[in-house]
């Protein structure tokens, strides 16, 4: 019901901007370009039309290694944690990763373009003190904007 509901709004509102496009268009004289918008629903990957990403983002995780399961906390002692994702059909396609500690304090930040697919492993070193929380920040351009995309909250310690 909830896809149905997105589907019915994304495609509402791709309609009202071709129709507002088609009378801007009518108005230039040398309009040629027609963009094609097809509905998408944001969900645990980065799926979007109309010349922005084409590609998959999936298994998006912290974990203590690059072949470990997802943690949401971590030991006390912890010097390196590690950020991974999976991501496919990429076409030069940006990605940033940005870890906040105490306070909103940056301590990572990584951009890279990816193209095809595979699986990402960023280390972030610390230290890391017990007791703090951290969030981990995944952003894709949309539309030529970085925007957040999904978001992990970790901890280290008790």
């Amino acid at each position: 019901m909830k896809r149905t509901i997105l589907l019915t709004v994304g495609l509402v509102l791709c309609l009202s901007s071709l129709l507002i496009g088609a009378a801007a268009a009518q108005r230039a004289t040398n309009a040629t370009e027609h963009k094609v918008c097809l509905p998408f629903v944001f969900k645990s990957n980065a799926d979007y039309n109309g010349g922005e990403p084409q590609g998959r983002i999936t298994n998006f995780h912290m974990s203590s290694s690059c072949d470990g399961p997802a943690m949401p906390d971590f030991p006390s002692g912890i010097n390196t944690v590690y950020v991974i994702f999976n991501y496919a059909y990429m076409e030069y396609e940006p990605i940033r990763i940005k870890v906040y500690g105490y306070g909103g304090a940056v301590l990572y930040d990584h951009k890279e373009t990816y193209v095809g697919a595979g699986t990402e492993c960023l280390p972030v070193s610390g230290p890391f003190p017990d007791g703090d929380y951290y969030v981990t920040n995944m952003y894709v351009k949309v539309r030529g904007v970085e925007s957040l995309f999904d978001s992990i909250e970790w901890s280290v310690g008790d």
